[in-house]
């Protein structure tokens, strides 16, 4: 009984969070849950799809854009960063350097595993598994299994 409370209350703190962020968010599709300890910069900046879900701490920076697709899994600690400093110059202080990033797409029935990072520019395709702790740093194929840091590729689902 008590679980079954603890459950609903837990359900219950998912809906009001979500209904606070499809309050700031550019684009939120039906069904969408977030987590607690989710953190989402420049929301005005971030769409997610229909069915799409982000996990405890998931870490989302839309400075450049961000969009998510429908039927999205994002597990926890996933960090989403479409803007990064700028470090070219070495005679410059990076902190005065400015920024750089460019528009990260995931598209439809992708499952990002824990703490993975995705950066600037990376568009994810559609069907794709990334694995726990991986760093995303280029485009990933539609339906093909990646993991490791830099990513790499495992296998395409296809030919499982």
């Amino acid at each position: 009984m008590l679980n079954k409370i603890f459950c609903l209350l837990v359900d219950f703190q998912v809906t009001v969070r979500t209904f606070f962020w499809k309050l700031l968010l550019k684009k939120t599709g039906k069904n969408v849950r977030i987590r607690e300890g989710v953190i989402i910069m420049s929301p005005q900046k971030v769409e997610i799809g229909d069915n799409s879900s982000l996990n405890v701490g998931v870490k989302v920076g839309g400075q450049c854009g961000v969009k998510i697709g429908k039927d999205v899994l994002i597990g926890y600690n996933v960090n989403i960063v479409s803007e990064n400093h700028e470090y070219r110059y070495p005679n410059i202080p990076i902190r005065k350097q400015g920024f750089f990033g460019a528009p990260i797409v995931i598209e439809d029935n992708v499952w990002i595993g824990a703490n993975a990072v995705i950066l600037p520019g990376v568009k994810v395709g559609k069907g794709v598994v990334i694995g726990a702790n991986v760093v995303v740093t280029r485009n990933v194929a539609p339906y093909t299994i990646v993991g490791g840091i830099p990513v790499k590729y495992v296998i395409y689902r296809r030919d499982l």
